[in-house]
Protein backbone atom coordinates (compact mmCIF):
# COMPACT_ATOMS: atom_id res chain seq x y z
CA UNK A 1 0.00 0.00 0.00
CA UNK A 2 2.78 2.42 0.97
CA UNK A 3 4.74 1.44 -2.13
CA UNK A 4 1.77 2.19 -4.35
CA UNK A 5 1.31 5.57 -2.66
CA UNK A 6 4.97 6.44 -3.27
CA UNK A 7 4.63 5.43 -6.90
CA UNK A 8 1.59 7.67 -7.33
CA UNK A 9 3.44 10.61 -5.72
CA UNK A 10 6.43 10.05 -8.03
CA UNK A 11 4.14 9.91 -11.05
CA UNK A 12 2.43 13.18 -10.09
CA UNK A 13 5.80 14.88 -9.51
CA UNK A 14 7.06 13.62 -12.87
CA UNK A 15 3.99 15.02 -14.64
CA UNK A 16 4.33 18.36 -12.85
CA UNK A 17 8.02 18.51 -13.75
CA UNK A 18 7.25 17.77 -17.40
CA UNK A 19 4.57 20.49 -17.45
CA UNK A 20 6.97 22.98 -15.83
CA UNK A 21 9.69 22.14 -18.34
CA UNK A 22 7.20 22.59 -21.16
CA UNK A 23 6.11 25.97 -19.82
CA UNK A 24 9.74 27.06 -19.44
CA UNK A 25 10.57 25.92 -22.98
CA UNK A 26 7.57 27.67 -24.55
CA UNK A 27 8.11 30.75 -22.42
CA UNK A 28 11.73 30.92 -23.44
CA UNK A 29 10.81 30.71 -27.14
CA UNK A 30 7.93 33.17 -26.89
CA UNK A 31 9.94 35.61 -24.76
CA UNK A 32 7.61 35.48 -21.72
CA UNK A 33 10.54 35.96 -19.38
CA UNK A 34 12.22 38.84 -21.20
CA UNK A 35 12.73 41.83 -18.90
CA UNK A 36 14.44 44.27 -21.28
CA UNK A 37 12.26 47.37 -21.73
CA UNK A 38 14.61 50.12 -22.96
CA UNK A 39 14.13 52.11 -26.17
CA UNK A 40 16.30 49.77 -28.24
CA UNK A 41 14.02 46.81 -27.61
CA UNK A 42 12.70 45.36 -30.88
CA UNK A 43 9.37 43.72 -31.58
CA UNK A 44 7.10 42.86 -34.50
CA UNK A 45 4.89 45.88 -35.16
CA UNK A 46 3.15 44.77 -38.37
CA UNK A 47 2.67 41.56 -40.32
CA UNK A 48 0.84 40.64 -43.50
CA UNK A 49 0.48 37.15 -44.94
CA UNK A 50 2.67 34.36 -43.57
CA UNK A 51 5.82 35.39 -41.70
CA UNK A 52 7.93 33.06 -39.58
CA UNK A 53 10.46 33.27 -36.77
CA UNK A 54 13.09 30.68 -35.95
CA UNK A 55 14.30 30.69 -32.34
CA UNK A 56 16.41 28.09 -30.58
CA UNK A 57 16.06 25.80 -33.60
CA UNK A 58 12.24 25.93 -33.58
CA UNK A 59 10.29 27.75 -36.32
CA UNK A 60 6.75 29.04 -35.91
CA UNK A 61 4.49 31.74 -37.34
CA UNK A 62 5.15 35.11 -35.78
CA UNK A 63 2.49 37.56 -34.56
CA UNK A 64 2.45 41.31 -34.07
CA UNK A 65 3.83 42.16 -30.63
CA UNK A 66 6.38 39.31 -30.55
CA UNK A 67 9.62 40.45 -28.92
CA UNK A 68 12.77 40.02 -31.02
CA UNK A 69 15.91 38.62 -29.43
CA UNK A 70 19.49 38.14 -30.45
CA UNK A 71 19.86 35.02 -32.61
CA UNK A 72 16.34 35.16 -34.05
CA UNK A 73 15.83 34.54 -37.76
CA UNK A 74 12.81 36.14 -39.45
CA UNK A 75 11.51 35.28 -42.90
CA UNK A 76 8.49 36.01 -45.04
CA UNK A 77 6.67 33.78 -47.49
CA UNK A 78 5.72 34.86 -51.00
CA UNK A 79 3.30 37.78 -50.91
CA UNK A 80 3.95 38.52 -47.22
CA UNK A 81 5.49 41.40 -45.28
CA UNK A 82 6.95 42.08 -41.84
CA UNK A 83 7.97 45.18 -39.90
CA UNK A 84 10.27 45.28 -36.84
CA UNK A 85 10.12 48.39 -34.64
CA UNK A 86 11.61 49.82 -31.46
CA UNK A 87 9.91 52.19 -29.03
CA UNK A 88 10.35 55.10 -31.45
CA UNK A 89 9.51 53.88 -34.96
CA UNK A 90 9.73 51.11 -37.55
CA UNK A 91 13.33 50.07 -38.12
CA UNK A 92 13.40 46.99 -40.38
CA UNK A 93 10.86 46.18 -43.09
CA UNK A 94 10.77 42.97 -45.11
CA UNK A 95 8.63 42.27 -48.13
CA UNK A 96 7.93 39.05 -50.00
CA UNK A 97 10.35 36.09 -49.75
CA UNK A 98 12.97 37.79 -47.57
CA UNK A 99 15.04 36.45 -44.66
CA UNK A 100 17.09 38.20 -41.99
CA UNK A 101 18.94 37.18 -38.82
CA UNK A 102 19.25 39.43 -35.77
CA UNK A 103 22.92 38.96 -34.89
CA UNK A 104 22.79 41.54 -32.11
CA UNK A 105 19.65 43.14 -30.71
CA UNK A 106 21.00 45.60 -28.15
CA UNK A 107 22.35 49.14 -28.62
CA UNK A 108 24.76 47.76 -31.26
CA UNK A 109 22.13 46.35 -33.62
CA UNK A 110 23.44 43.98 -36.31
CA UNK A 111 21.14 42.59 -39.01
CA UNK A 112 22.21 39.92 -41.49
CA UNK A 113 20.17 40.10 -44.69
CA UNK A 114 20.27 36.47 -45.80
CA UNK A 115 17.86 36.62 -48.77
CA UNK A 116 15.71 39.17 -50.53
CA UNK A 117 15.32 42.85 -49.71
CA UNK A 118 15.18 44.63 -46.34
CA UNK A 119 14.78 48.34 -45.66
CA UNK A 120 16.70 49.46 -42.56
CA UNK A 121 15.92 52.87 -41.05
CA UNK A 122 18.78 53.92 -38.73
CA UNK A 123 17.80 57.59 -38.35
CA UNK A 124 18.63 58.80 -34.82
CA UNK A 125 20.46 55.51 -34.16
CA UNK A 126 24.14 54.68 -33.72
CA UNK A 127 26.07 51.40 -33.95
CA UNK A 128 23.80 49.87 -36.59
CA UNK A 129 25.35 47.35 -38.98
CA UNK A 130 23.91 45.21 -41.76
CA UNK A 131 25.57 42.36 -43.61
CA UNK A 132 24.95 40.84 -47.02
CA UNK A 133 27.05 37.75 -47.57
CA UNK A 134 30.62 38.75 -46.71
CA UNK A 135 29.92 42.48 -47.11
CA UNK A 136 29.53 44.62 -43.99
CA UNK A 137 27.44 47.81 -44.14
CA UNK A 138 27.84 50.31 -41.29
CA UNK A 139 24.99 52.83 -41.21
CA UNK A 140 25.67 56.38 -40.12
CA UNK A 141 22.09 57.32 -39.29
CA UNK A 142 21.22 56.21 -42.81
CA UNK A 143 18.13 54.73 -44.47
CA UNK A 144 19.08 51.94 -46.85
CA UNK A 145 17.77 48.94 -48.71
CA UNK A 146 20.00 45.89 -48.51
CA UNK A 147 19.35 43.25 -51.15
CA UNK A 148 20.91 39.78 -51.13
CA UNK A 149 20.67 37.38 -54.06
CA UNK A 150 22.71 34.32 -54.98
CA UNK A 151 26.28 35.49 -55.58
CA UNK A 152 25.52 39.21 -55.43
CA UNK A 153 24.14 42.03 -53.34
CA UNK A 154 23.14 45.69 -53.52
CA UNK A 155 22.82 48.56 -51.07
CA UNK A 156 20.65 51.56 -52.00
CA UNK A 157 21.29 54.59 -49.79
CA UNK A 158 18.26 56.91 -49.56
CA UNK A 159 19.37 59.14 -46.70
CA UNK A 160 22.67 59.64 -44.87
CA UNK A 161 25.65 57.49 -45.79
CA UNK A 162 26.88 53.93 -45.40
CA UNK A 163 30.40 52.52 -45.10
CA UNK A 164 30.89 49.20 -46.91
CA UNK A 165 33.69 46.75 -46.22
CA UNK A 166 34.39 43.53 -48.07
CA UNK A 167 37.71 41.85 -47.45
CA UNK A 168 40.39 44.42 -48.25
CA UNK A 169 37.94 46.65 -50.13
CA UNK A 170 36.02 49.52 -48.60
CA UNK A 171 33.93 52.46 -49.83
CA UNK A 172 31.58 55.12 -48.51
CA UNK A 173 28.22 55.34 -50.28
CA UNK A 174 26.34 58.62 -50.05
CA UNK A 175 22.63 59.27 -50.40
CA UNK A 176 21.37 58.77 -53.96
CA UNK A 177 23.89 56.06 -54.77
CA UNK A 178 23.73 52.28 -54.97
CA UNK A 179 26.61 49.90 -54.28
CA UNK A 180 26.79 46.56 -56.09
CA UNK A 181 29.02 43.73 -54.94
CA UNK A 182 29.74 40.54 -56.86
CA UNK A 183 32.60 38.09 -57.05
CA UNK A 184 34.70 40.61 -58.98
CA UNK A 185 34.48 43.35 -56.35
CA UNK A 186 32.40 46.38 -55.37
CA UNK A 187 31.31 49.41 -57.35
CA UNK A 188 28.82 52.24 -56.93
CA UNK A 189 26.75 54.53 -59.12
CA UNK A 190 23.97 57.09 -58.83
CA UNK A 191 20.41 55.83 -59.17
CA UNK A 192 16.99 57.27 -59.97
CA UNK A 193 13.52 56.38 -58.76
CA UNK A 194 12.72 54.03 -61.65
CA UNK A 195 15.52 51.66 -60.62
CA UNK A 196 13.48 50.69 -57.52
CA UNK A 197 11.02 47.83 -57.28
CA UNK A 198 7.42 48.31 -56.21
CA UNK A 199 8.30 46.74 -52.85
CA UNK A 200 11.18 49.14 -52.27
CA UNK A 201 9.01 52.14 -53.10
CA UNK A 202 6.20 50.98 -50.82
CA UNK A 203 8.63 50.52 -47.90
CA UNK A 204 10.12 53.98 -48.50
CA UNK A 205 6.74 55.69 -48.36
CA UNK A 206 5.75 53.73 -45.24
CA UNK A 207 8.91 54.71 -43.33
CA UNK A 208 8.08 58.43 -43.56
CA UNK A 209 10.28 60.19 -46.10
CA UNK A 210 11.74 63.56 -45.06
CA UNK A 211 13.91 66.29 -46.60
CA UNK A 212 17.08 64.23 -46.08
CA UNK A 213 15.98 61.66 -48.68
CA UNK A 214 17.42 61.73 -52.18
CA UNK A 215 13.92 61.05 -53.58
CA UNK A 216 10.49 62.48 -52.92
CA UNK A 217 7.12 60.79 -52.80
CA UNK A 218 6.27 62.69 -55.99
CA UNK A 219 9.22 61.00 -57.73
CA UNK A 220 7.90 57.60 -56.70
CA UNK A 221 4.33 58.46 -57.73
CA UNK A 222 5.57 59.45 -61.19
CA UNK A 223 7.35 56.11 -61.66
CA UNK A 224 4.31 54.18 -60.46
CA UNK A 225 2.07 56.03 -62.90
CA UNK A 226 4.46 55.32 -65.79
CA UNK A 227 4.59 51.63 -64.96
CA UNK A 228 0.83 51.40 -64.65
CA UNK A 229 0.45 53.10 -68.04
CA UNK A 230 2.91 50.64 -69.59
CA UNK A 231 1.02 47.71 -68.10
CA UNK A 232 -2.33 49.02 -69.32
CA UNK A 233 -0.88 49.53 -72.80
CA UNK A 234 0.25 45.90 -72.89
CA UNK A 235 -3.19 44.75 -71.73
CA UNK A 236 -4.89 46.86 -74.40
CA UNK A 237 -2.63 45.38 -77.08
CA UNK A 238 -3.57 41.89 -75.93
CA UNK A 239 -7.27 42.72 -76.01
CA UNK A 240 -6.92 44.15 -79.52
CA UNK A 241 -5.09 41.01 -80.68
CA UNK A 242 -7.73 38.74 -79.19
CA UNK A 243 -10.58 40.71 -80.80
CA UNK A 244 -8.79 40.69 -84.17
CA UNK A 245 -8.24 36.94 -83.89
CA UNK A 246 -11.92 36.35 -83.05
CA UNK A 247 -13.07 38.44 -86.00
CA UNK A 248 -10.71 36.61 -88.36
CA UNK A 249 -11.86 33.23 -87.05
CA UNK A 250 -15.52 34.23 -87.52
CA UNK A 251 -14.80 35.42 -91.05
CA UNK A 252 -13.03 32.18 -91.99
CA UNK A 253 -15.76 30.07 -90.41
CA UNK A 254 -18.41 31.91 -92.42
CA UNK A 255 -16.44 31.38 -95.61
CA UNK A 256 -15.97 27.63 -95.21
CA UNK A 257 -19.00 26.55 -93.18
CA UNK A 258 -19.72 22.83 -93.48
CA UNK A 259 -16.35 21.74 -94.87
CA UNK A 260 -14.29 19.02 -93.26
CA UNK A 261 -11.31 21.33 -92.99
CA UNK A 262 -13.43 23.86 -91.14
CA UNK A 263 -14.69 21.25 -88.68
CA UNK A 264 -11.18 19.98 -88.13
CA UNK A 265 -9.90 23.54 -87.68
CA UNK A 266 -12.63 24.34 -85.17
CA UNK A 267 -11.83 21.17 -83.22
CA UNK A 268 -8.14 22.08 -83.11
CA UNK A 269 -8.97 25.62 -82.00
CA UNK A 270 -11.17 24.26 -79.22
CA UNK A 271 -8.44 21.89 -78.08
CA UNK A 272 -5.88 24.71 -78.08
CA UNK A 273 -8.22 26.93 -76.10
CA UNK A 274 -8.95 24.19 -73.59
CA UNK A 275 -5.25 23.48 -73.19
CA UNK A 276 -4.51 27.18 -72.74
CA UNK A 277 -7.33 27.61 -70.25
CA UNK A 278 -5.79 24.95 -67.99
CA UNK A 279 -2.94 27.34 -67.13
CA UNK A 280 -3.15 28.61 -63.55
CA UNK A 281 -2.09 32.16 -64.36
CA UNK A 282 -1.15 34.36 -67.29
CA UNK A 283 1.41 37.02 -68.12
CA UNK A 284 2.28 39.19 -71.12
CA UNK A 285 5.69 39.05 -72.81
CA UNK A 286 7.34 41.17 -75.51
CA UNK A 287 10.81 40.97 -77.11
CA UNK A 288 12.25 43.99 -78.87
CA UNK A 289 15.56 45.33 -80.16
CA UNK A 290 14.51 48.77 -81.43
CA UNK A 291 17.54 50.47 -79.85
CA UNK A 292 19.73 48.80 -82.48
CA UNK A 293 17.90 50.77 -85.20
CA UNK A 294 19.58 53.92 -83.90
CA UNK A 295 22.98 52.22 -83.67
CA UNK A 296 23.21 50.23 -86.92
CA UNK A 297 26.73 51.55 -87.51
CA UNK A 298 27.91 49.67 -84.41
CA UNK A 299 26.18 46.40 -85.31
CA UNK A 300 28.35 43.37 -86.07
CA UNK A 301 28.47 42.94 -89.88
CA UNK A 302 26.09 40.25 -91.12
CA UNK A 303 23.60 40.73 -88.23
CA UNK A 304 21.41 43.24 -90.07
CA UNK A 305 18.95 40.59 -91.25
CA UNK A 306 18.12 39.65 -87.65
CA UNK A 307 16.91 43.15 -86.78
CA UNK A 308 13.23 43.59 -87.77
CA UNK A 309 12.33 46.88 -89.42
CA UNK A 310 9.93 47.57 -86.55
CA UNK A 311 12.50 46.63 -83.93
CA UNK A 312 10.03 44.10 -82.46
CA UNK A 313 11.03 40.44 -82.44
CA UNK A 314 7.90 39.27 -80.59
CA UNK A 315 4.87 41.49 -80.17
CA UNK A 316 3.04 41.55 -76.85
CA UNK A 317 1.82 37.99 -76.31
CA UNK A 318 -0.38 36.46 -73.62
CA UNK A 319 1.17 33.33 -72.10
CA UNK A 320 -0.18 30.93 -69.50
CA UNK A 321 2.09 29.69 -66.73
CA UNK A 322 1.94 27.70 -63.50
CA UNK A 323 2.88 28.74 -59.99
CA UNK A 324 6.62 28.69 -59.43
CA UNK A 325 7.56 29.39 -63.04
CA UNK A 326 10.03 32.17 -63.75
CA UNK A 327 10.62 34.88 -66.35
CA UNK A 328 13.22 32.61 -67.94
CA UNK A 329 10.78 29.68 -68.16
CA UNK A 330 8.26 31.79 -70.08
CA UNK A 331 10.92 33.31 -72.36
CA UNK A 332 12.26 29.89 -73.32
CA UNK A 333 8.76 28.51 -73.93
CA UNK A 334 7.61 31.35 -76.18
CA UNK A 335 10.89 31.34 -78.13
CA UNK A 336 10.61 27.59 -78.69
CA UNK A 337 6.95 27.93 -79.75
CA UNK A 338 7.56 30.88 -82.08
CA UNK A 339 10.78 29.48 -83.56
CA UNK A 340 12.89 32.32 -82.19
CA UNK A 341 16.54 31.38 -81.62
CA UNK A 342 17.72 31.68 -78.01
CA UNK A 343 21.02 30.85 -76.35
CA UNK A 344 21.70 30.84 -72.62
CA UNK A 345 24.14 29.48 -70.07
CA UNK A 346 24.01 28.52 -66.42
CA UNK A 347 25.97 30.78 -64.06
CA UNK A 348 26.67 28.86 -60.83
CA UNK A 349 27.87 31.85 -58.83
CA UNK A 350 24.51 33.57 -59.37
CA UNK A 351 22.49 30.33 -59.31
CA UNK A 352 20.70 31.54 -62.44
CA UNK A 353 20.58 31.28 -66.23
CA UNK A 354 22.14 34.08 -68.26
CA UNK A 355 20.53 34.92 -71.61
CA UNK A 356 23.37 35.42 -74.11
CA UNK A 357 21.42 35.85 -77.32
CA UNK A 358 17.91 36.07 -78.76
CA UNK A 359 17.13 35.91 -82.49
CA UNK A 360 20.90 35.62 -83.18
CA UNK A 361 21.56 38.98 -81.49
CA UNK A 362 24.14 38.56 -78.73
CA UNK A 363 25.83 40.63 -76.07
CA UNK A 364 28.48 42.96 -77.56
CA UNK A 365 26.90 42.69 -81.05
CA UNK A 366 26.10 46.41 -81.02
CA UNK A 367 28.81 47.93 -78.84
CA UNK A 368 30.98 46.84 -75.95
CA UNK A 369 28.19 47.51 -73.42
CA UNK A 370 25.31 46.00 -75.41
CA UNK A 371 23.21 42.98 -74.49
CA UNK A 372 19.84 41.72 -73.31
CA UNK A 373 17.95 42.99 -70.26
CA UNK A 374 14.48 42.26 -68.92
CA UNK A 375 11.94 44.20 -66.93
CA UNK A 376 8.78 43.14 -65.14
CA UNK A 377 5.97 45.65 -64.71
CA UNK A 378 8.37 48.42 -65.70
CA UNK A 379 11.15 47.47 -63.24
CA UNK A 380 14.55 46.05 -64.17
CA UNK A 381 15.36 43.41 -61.51
CA UNK A 382 18.95 43.20 -60.31
CA UNK A 383 19.13 39.41 -60.55
CA UNK A 384 18.80 36.66 -63.13
CA UNK A 385 15.54 35.95 -64.95
CA UNK A 386 15.43 32.35 -63.71
CA UNK A 387 15.33 33.69 -60.14
CA UNK A 388 12.30 35.91 -60.74
CA UNK A 389 9.09 34.07 -59.82
CA UNK A 390 6.15 35.33 -61.84
CA UNK A 391 2.82 36.50 -60.47
CA UNK A 392 -0.51 36.56 -62.25
CA UNK A 393 -0.83 39.52 -64.63
CA UNK A 394 2.87 40.38 -64.80
CA UNK A 395 4.11 42.20 -67.92
CA UNK A 396 7.55 41.13 -69.17
CA UNK A 397 9.64 43.02 -71.70
CA UNK A 398 12.97 41.70 -73.01
CA UNK A 399 14.90 44.56 -74.58
CA UNK A 400 18.29 44.91 -76.19
CA UNK A 401 20.41 47.73 -74.77
CA UNK A 402 23.22 49.44 -76.65
CA UNK A 403 24.33 51.56 -73.69
CA UNK A 404 25.68 50.52 -70.31
CA UNK A 405 23.19 49.36 -67.68
CA UNK A 406 20.23 49.99 -69.96
CA UNK A 407 20.26 53.79 -70.09
CA UNK A 408 18.61 53.63 -73.55
CA UNK A 409 15.80 51.25 -72.51
CA UNK A 410 14.68 52.93 -69.30
CA UNK A 411 17.39 51.69 -66.94
CA UNK A 412 18.33 54.31 -64.38
CA UNK A 413 21.66 53.43 -62.78
CA UNK A 414 24.13 55.78 -64.38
Amino acid sequence: MRKRKLLNICMVLTILLAVACGIMAVGSIEGWFDTKTDASFLSISEKSGIAMIERNGIAYEVDAGTAIREGDTLYTKKGSGLTVADAEKSRITLDSSAEIAIVRADEALTVAVLQGDALIDARNMTNVTATSGDTQVVLDGAVVSVSTQAGSGMVYVYSGSAALTRGDESMTVESGHVATFVAGGMEQAAFAANSLSEGQMAKLVACGMDDSFCLTKADLDTVRAQREAEKQKAQQELIAQQEAAKQEATKQESAVTGTTDSAQSNTEDTEDTEEYDTASYYCAIEIRCDTILDNMGNLTPGKESYVPASGTILGTTRVGFDEGETVFDVLKRVCDSAGIQIEYSWTPIYDSYYVEGINHLYEFDCGELSGWMYKVNGWFPNYGSSSYDLENGDTIVWCYTCEGLGADVGGSVF
